[in-house]
């Protein structure tokens, strides 16, 4: 009884030895262990996403897609306008989507491509905005002083000024006065318009 025990253990330890052989040969994967079986399920493939000017913007930037259904977001407010419209710059946009591929991060912000305030005045007229702001207190300094925000007096430094600086299309303007306030403040750093009151 104990040399059938014996073998039994025996014929328990072979098979278990045979099997660890079999699946390191096998690579452990199910493969057949041809080298070059490729049907594994540890390639991976990597999509490149073809992108042109006619493209869904939407299928991957999703949370500026979402924007234009959000009322507190003024790209909402422009029913009817593709994103090309504003984000017209084909070169630097072909360039930004070369190679992507559908596992690419997705930027927080849309930093490659900029809308500068020639594209919002193609439709915006200054003289129609300045008239809609004339009695707006939105820029209103320390003193007092009141500035119409489309309206600013003209100095060489204001035209840097661009309509995204204050208006962002994509996120809340909830805070659009703070945000607009933050533009004047980063010359105006007393809360003063006046010029040359800190650096003569």
């Amino acid at each position: 009884m104990m040399t059938n025990q014996r073998a039994c253990v025996v014929a328990l330890v072979g098979a278990v030895c045979l099997a660890v052989m079999l699946s390191v040969l096998t690579g452990c994967g199910g493969t057949t262990g041809n080298p070059s079986d490729t049907s594994s399920s540890e390639s991976t493939t990597t999509v490149v996403v073809p992108w042109s000017m006619k493209s869904n913007c939407a299928t991957c930037h999703k949370t500026e897609g979402s924007s234009t259904t959000d009322l507190s977001c003024l790209v909402s407010k422009h029913t009817g306008a593709t994103c090309t419209i504003c984000h017209s710059d084909v070169t630097t946009l072909t360039t930004a989507h070369s190679g992507a591929t559908a596992s690419s991060t997705m930027p927080t912000r849309l930093t490659n491509t900029s809308v500068g305030s020639s594209v919002c005045l193609d439709c915006h007229k200054q003289a129609d905005l300045a008239a809609n702001t004339v009695n707006s207190k939105v820029l209103t300094d320390a003193n007092g002083t009141v500035v119409n925000p489309h309206a600013l007096p003209a100095k060489t430094e204001h035209v840097a000024i661009e309509c995204t600086n204050c208006h962002q299309m994509h996120v809340s303007n909830a805070n659009l006065a703070t945000k607009a306030m933050a533009v004047c403040g980063s010359c105006h750093h007393e809360n003063v318009f006046q010029c040359h009151i800190c650096h003569s």
